[in-house]
């Protein structure tokens, strides 16, 4: 129903009359405060009356609900739009829990409607809010398994760039290696200072990603006016990933540089 005004009526349907509702987006784009109804507007080069406005309902997605322009059906179909075919009915359901059987209702209605035989496929198709809600589901995974993906591949090119940034260190301190072991130094110690440099080198990366990732967060949130949320988890998880790539990819290195004999380290140029 109308939030103001009033809606068509039947005998308005099947005269033709160029009589329009229109959403609250339309009513500021084109009208501001003033008030609508008994005003004109073209749709088609044609000019219909303003009877009412619709209730606001606010975005969905991407779709803005409100901008939306509300005629006759037979007015759409003969002035409007020149189609002899509705593309789109729109069904509401009493109860969700009559969705099903209201669905093979309506299926076994156009059958007959349409004369389709029993050995023929529908020609129609009927869904409900759950398979769009399920399609978008579906849609939704599909990209976070791609993303999903994509941060993998990066987070390998990464620990790699990490591990050969730590074979250049061993190399470049490979006389310091030898001088540490000499004057007592274990294996382990050698180890554990350059898991810890990966480490460092790894986090350091990683607190850049997460300030870069906040802040387009943010400016994406002022440009489009979306409602941005960092979760702490999601940090927390970032910093986790950042020490396990510091760890994983610094540890072959690291051995390597424990495992080398002080004589042959301290004899390296």
């Amino acid at each position: 129903m109308p939030y103001y005004g009033r809606f068509f009526t039947e005998a308005e349907n099947r005269s033709l009359k160029k009589t329009a509702l229109v959403g609250q987006t339309v009513v500021n784009e084109l009208f501001g405060i003033e008030n609508p109804v008994g005003k004109t507007i073209k749709i088609n080069r044609k000019n219909f009356t303003i009877i009412g406005v619709l209730p606001a309902k606010g975005a969905a997605g991407f779709r803005d609900q409100d901008d939306v322009i509300i005629v006759p059906l037979n007015t759409a179909m003969n002035l409007a739009l020149g189609k002899n075919y509705v593309d789109i009915i729109w069904i509401e359901a009493s109860d969700y829990k009559n969705m099903e059987s209201l669905q093979a209702e309506i299926l076994s209605f156009m059958r007959k409607r349409h004369k389709v035989s029993d050995y023929k496929e529908d020609n129609v198709t009927v869904m409900n809010m759950a398979d769009i809600q399920s399609m978008m589901a579906s849609t939704v995974k599909t990209f976070s398994i791609l993303l999903g993906i994509i941060a993998g591949i990066s987070l390998i090119v990464g620990g790699i760039g990490i591990m050969n940034i730590i074979l250049v260190s061993v190399s470049e301190r490979t006389r310091e290696i030898g001088l540490r072991k000499a004057i007592g130094a274990t294996n382990f110690a050698i180890l554990l200072q350059f898991i810890i440099e990966a480490v460092i080198i790894s986090l350091i990366g990683g607190i850049i990603g997460i300030g870069l990732g906040s802040a387009s967060s943010i400016i994406l949130s002022k440009i489009a006016g979306w409602t941005v949320y960092v979760s702490p988890f999601s940090v927390g998880l970032a910093f986790f990933f950042s020490t396990g790539v510091g760890v994983v990819f610094g540890f072959w290195p690291a051995k390597k540089a424990s495992e080398l004999p002080p004589i042959e380290a301290l004899r390296y140029e």
